[in-house]
């Protein structure tokens, strides 16, 4: 029993030859986590249930992310782990942007190909030292399948070279925040926790010229806190 760790209780009898022995196990103490609660997004302070240590904040109050809302310390011989929580107004956000005018590449109709056989998945008839002759180009794969009755699998593959050139896109100003009000909206939503409520949303668009920027303000509630790594 020497290296039984946090025994409590041993009970031993004896019934003849046999020696009977209770054992029971101490419950380790929990450790005592000394950081502080801190906010872990700024938001407005909506409800607070306070189990453990020093309140800082209080309901209606404004916090910034970082801000301490609960900290840990001694009152008298005890020791108060920082324990709460606090459900605070928040907004979500996310953005986006974009140009009225801007240069995309688009096909011109041209395209070249380049062409090989392939045997069980193996290149044995092809064009050597092949050079797309375009500057601007994306490429497809087009394989048809041209063994017979399955003897041996063959396949014709031609890789398929499209011409691009620059074109010029113009949008309306309406057609483009539109657009960018849903890039915005589907940012913002990737950076919300799963099972948070949509409470509203709001928009801000920024505009300087042809440039136009969307920031998308999504507002829940959720539960700030956040543990602090203590430092002495």
């Amino acid at each position: 029993l020497k290296n039984v760790e946090n025994a409590s209780i041993v009970v031993a009898s004896r019934e003849g030859c046999n020696l009977n022995v209770f054992l029971k196990l101490g419950v380790s103490p929990k450790p005592l986590r000394e950081g502080h609660i801190v906010a872990g997004m700024s938001g407005l302070i909506e409800e607070v249930k306070l189990a453990s240590g020093f309140l800082k904040v209080n309901v209606g109050d404004y916090v910034s992310e970082g801000q301490v809302l609960v900290e840990s310390g001694t009152t008298g011989d005890i020791f108060l782990e920082a324990e709460a929580e606090i459900i605070a107004r928040t907004w979500i956000s996310g953005s986006a942007s974009g140009l009225v005018r801007h240069t995309t590449l688009a096909r011109t109709g041209n395209f070249v190909k380049s062409s090989w056989i392939e045997v069980g998945g193996l290149e044995l008839f092809g064009e050597e030292d092949f050079v797309c002759p375009y500057q601007y180009f994306e490429t497809e794969l087009q394989k048809t399948e041209i063994s017979q009755n399955n003897i041996c699998p063959m396949v014709k593959v031609d890789e398929v070279f499209f011409e691009l050139e620059p074109k010029e896109i113009v949008v309306s100003e309406q057609v483009l925040i539109e657009e960018l009000k849903q890039k915005a909206y589907n940012e913002a939503k990737k950076n919300m926790k799963d099972g948070l409520e949509e409470i509203s949303v709001s928009y801000s668009v920024l505009n300087e010229g042809e440039f136009f920027k969307v920031v998308c303000a999504i507002e829940t509630l959720c539960d700030i806190t956040l543990r602090e790594n203590f430092e002495n």
